[in-house]
């Protein structure tokens, strides 16, 4: 199987993520190389949301230096986009489809490898469909400095056509949704508790496919919304 796009190589360490501890033994794999698949998995993920939001942020910016230039006088400047402090979640290290691929070429080589493990790791055949109940999103939040505003980036959405942002305030009980996308990316912004403190809140996506719940809700996370 080729791995010519980062798309492509995410969606097999994902796999392996899932499905590697099950067939360890029969392929070889050393507990070394199950953590290095779950760090290289979640750094790829972590630099296609970045990239897909610093992307996002390149147009609005485009847009607000247009319109300082030759806008409308008569209509306001588009506010700047929110920008993320940068940190990987586990160390970068280079070359992450060559370990890869050398795992694979070690795993296939394997005494009890078979045609149906290669195909549950991704690394031989076409690889199944992947069932809806098992699409779980990822959700990144990066709250900006002020403006009780923050960055969303929603990964791993399969084939869903939409996604709602749900919210819930400390010592709530019930979640309300925030906002609704069908991008990768988009920004929220949140009316405080109390103006002029911080807001902290604690977040989840749910995926949605031709108006019907599609897939798991992501795992909760928490962002500070800044005054």
């Amino acid at each position: 199987m080729k791995f010519d796009t980062i798309e492509k190589l995410l969606a097999m360490l994902l796999l392996q993520k899932a499905n590697l501890p099950t067939f360890q033994a029969q392929v070889g794999a050393t507990n070394t190389e199950l953590q290095e698949v779950l760090d290289e998995a979640v750094n790829l993920q972590y630099l296609i949301d970045l990239s897909a939001l610093v992307d996002a942020n390149k147009k609005t910016i485009t847009k607000i230096k247009q319109q300082v230039y030759n806008g409308d006088p008569d209509e306001d400047v588009s506010p700047f986009p929110v920008f993320p402090a940068i940190a990987a979640p586990v160390a970068l290290v280079s070359g992450t489809l060559d370990r890869a691929s050398k795992r694979n070429r070690r795993y296939k080589a394997a005494a009890d490898y078979t045609k149906e493990i290669g195909m549950a790791l991704g690394i031989d055949g076409d690889t199944p469909p992947v069932p809806p109940e098992s699409i779980k999103p990822t959700l990144d939040a990066f709250p900006a400095q002020s403006g009780y505003e923050a960055a969303i980036v929603v990964g791993n959405r399969g084939k869903s056509g939409m996604w709602k942002l749900l919210g819930r305030k400390m010592n709530a009980e019930k979640w309300s949704e925030l906002t609704s996308g069908t991008g990768k990316s988009l920004n929220v912004k949140i009316s405080p508790t109390v103006e002029g403190q911080p807001e902290r809140i604690e977040l989840k996506v749910q995926l949605y496919k031709a108006n019907e719940i599609y897939g798991q809700q992501s795992n909760p996370t928490y962002a500070t919304f800044n005054p």
